[in-house]
């Protein structure tokens, strides 16, 4: 049985699964683990290591072998190559300008409790992309269009169209992400993000509140925690019209963190969206990391495909 281990990556924890050859689960649900990104390099090398042999033990046997490993990252980063680009984040500083697939490739080759095939395949995907497809892969029996956003550090997004990323068309820009296009004073990704978040806190609720405290003061009834919320799903609104009304994607759906308090930004919302699109489905995601491990598995799965069009 060939084997595929996916990972989602994130600042604190990295998490993941192994799936078989049949897209099948084969650990009991989703692991999490430590993502040690503010240690050296050869110490997060080595724990992406302990990760995937701990992955792999839990469904070790002779019959079982792996295949490929898929890894959701945050960008900044060089994806076909495996290379990480970030740095000024606070995270994975030590892996700016490293090969971290060369690197981990040779670690698990040289790794004698696991059973590798010589031509297995380690691959990178954003993980907004990942979490995209995660999505995208639960609807595509119904629908044909669908547009994705992660609301965390910052604004993750996907356009996808007949199982392919969308860019270069409907406005989308030639990257097929919008974080960096123009918005009010700065950019989408000033607006849409922890950062906007928090401006936004900080302007209208008039403290140094954390979105967690925002969150919780919210479902207490807290009018002014409400309105934080309401005020984002205006920009939410207001920042992502242009592409909505452009693309007019059969479902819309939200992840990250901050997407945990779209009860209080869907209103808003639809308030704009309403005026752009027909038919559509609003809808956050029941868990982000999930449906990113599950897109990890769906993108391995178009091995030797595009998965983008323009």
């Amino acid at each position: 049985m060939k084997l595929t281990i996916c990972l989602d990556v994130g600042g604190s924890f990295a998490k993941g699964t192994v799936f078989d050859e049949k897209s099948n689960e084969l650990v009991g649900g989703i692991n999490y683990y430590p993502a040690k990104s503010e240690e050296s390099g050869s110490i997060i090398i080595d724990n992406f290591e302990h990760i995937i042999l701990d992955l792999y033990m839990q469904v070790v046997s002779e019959s079982k072998i792996i295949e490929s490993i898929m890894m959701a990252f945050p960008g900044p980063f060089d994806y076909p190559n495996g290379i990480s680009l970030i740095t000024g984040l606070g995270k994975y500083e030590a892996l700016y300008k490293v090969n971290i697939k060369e690197l981990l490739l040779e670690k698990i080759m040289n790794n004698t409790n696991m059973h590798i095939t010589q031509q297995v395949s380690i691959q990178f995907f954003n993980d907004a992309t990942s979490f995209a497809f995660g999505e995208y892969a639960h609807s595509q029996s119904i629908i044909t269009k669908g547009a994705y956003f992660t609301l965390g550090t910052g604004c993750g997004s996907t356009f996808i169209e007949a199982g392919k990323s969308v860019k270069g068309q409907f406005g989308i820009p030639d990257s097929g992400m919008i974080y960096n296009e123009l918005f009010k004073n700065s950019i989408i990704d000033d607006y849409l993000s922890a950062r906007g978040f928090l401006k936004i806190i900080q302007d209208d609720y008039g403290d140094s509140l954390t979105p967690v405290e925002i969150y919780h003061l919210a479902i207490s009834g807290n009018q002014q925690a409400i309105r934080v919320f309401d005020l984002f799903g205006r920009n939410i609104g207001e920042a992502l019209a242009p592409y909505i009304k452009q693309f007019q994607p059969d479902e819309i759906v939200f992840g990250g963190q901050i997407s945990k308090g779209f009860q209080y930004m869907e209103y808003a919302i639809r308030k704009v969206f309403d005026q752009m699109a027909s038919d559509y489905e609003l809808r956050v995601s029941e868990d982000t990391s999930y449906s990113a491990i599950q897109g990890l598995d769906y993108l391995k799965n178009q091995q030797g495909e595009d998965i983008f069009v323009k």
